[in-house]
This record gives C-alpha cells, structure tokens and sequence, in this order.
C-alpha cells in the first residue's frame, strides 16, 4: 500500500513549467525582424549617375594603369606642356597697343628700368607671349618676324574676334575656313610676326 502511494505520489508531481522568453530578448527580436515583402523598399536604389561616374573613374584609373605598364622608347621623346614665345620689337609701347588693345591680350607683368618699360608679358588664355624692346646690339634694319608663324586655337567665335579686329582698326585676314575645317582669323603684328587664331570645326 505505501508503495501504490509513493508511485502516485511520484507520478502526480507537476512538471516545471518551460522558460519563457524574457521581455527584454522579446522586444528585440519584435524590432530586428523584418516584415516579409518591405526588405526592398528599406534599400533605395543607388542613382544610376552615381554608377556611372564610378565606372568611369576605374576605366580612366586602368586605362592609366596600362599606360605606367607600358615602357617607353629609348631615347624617350621631348613631352612638353603649352610653351611661351618671346617676341622682340623695334618699338616695345607700340606692340603692346597691338596684342593689347587690338587683339586683347592682357599684360601679366611689365619689365621697366628707371622708369622705362624694357618689355611685358603677355597672357591670353593658356598663351602667353614676351614682348621686349630691342637694344639695337645686331643693327635697326633687322627684319624679326619674316618665316615665323604662331598659332593659337580658341573655344570662342573668330568671326567675333574679327568684329573687335576691325573696331580697332587692326589689319587682318579673314575670318574664314581653310581646307581642314578651322575658322581663322589672321594678323601680323607691327614687327611682322604673323599670328593664326583658329576654333576647330564642330562635330
């Protein structure tokens, strides 16, 4: 008899109630789960200009990487960047009121000494011209500019270049379109040294 009451007393005893989740861990897991069929819209897609500019940047990057790999040729050949010319003239103030006030150079810098101008540097964009006084040292009837042309390309209208040309009374040629596309204008300063001015063809 005292055994049957031991087993029922074994049998009857209540089992531990399981662990619940603590509120804490609850809450969290209600915050970081994310709702079915809105993954997408929480990621907004990157502007395709973004792509783009980043694409660009790694064909450039490469492209320049091909080109460090590439070895040169022995001797290398002269590379230069954009180069000034140096002019001399048999009257220095009157040169300066040619590239100045005709073309429309600016003066960067003059040159002078005790209070007379030696000669200028002068800038038009990325073109920069030295114009300086002769000193007579190899004779006054020396021709400067026979057998020298320059050449100077622009991203504005020669035709409107040739307006200003002829407001100021400067002597010039053009404007006009040669056999490969340029519209140029074309003009000599006071010492004969010939410049071109030219825009490329478009398209």
């Amino acid at each position: 008899m005292a055994k049957k009451a031991a087993k029922k007393s074994r049998s009857t005893k209540s089992k531990p109630a399981r662990r619940a989740k603590s509120p804490s861990r609850a809450a969290k897991a209600s915050t970081t789960a994310k709702p079915a069929g809105k993954s997408a819209a929480k990621e907004p897609k990157r502007p395709a200009a973004r792509a783009s500019k980043r694409t660009g940047g790694a064909r450039a990057a490469g492209a320049a990487a091909r080109r460090a790999l590439k070895p040169r040729s022995q001797p290398e050949t002269l590379r230069c960047k954009p180069f000034s010319v140096a002019l001399t003239a048999d009257d220095v103030e009157r040169s300066l009121k040619f590239w100045v006030d005709g073309v429309g150079f600016h003066v960067k810098q003059r040159w002078e000494q005790d209070g007379k101008l030696l000669g200028a540097e002068l800038i038009a964009g990325a073109c920069e011209i030295g114009v300086s006084q002769d000193d007579w040292g190899k004779g006054r009837d020396r021709k400067k500019g026979v057998g020298i042309s320059l050449y100077a390309e622009t991203t504005q209208s020669v035709d409107a270049l040739a307006e200003r040309l002829r407001s100021r009374n400067v002597d010039y040629r053009g404007p006009e379109t040669n056999p490969w596309g340029w519209r140029q204008v074309v003009l000599t300063d006071p010492d004969g040294f010939r410049l071109t001015v030219y825009e490329e063809k478009k398209g």
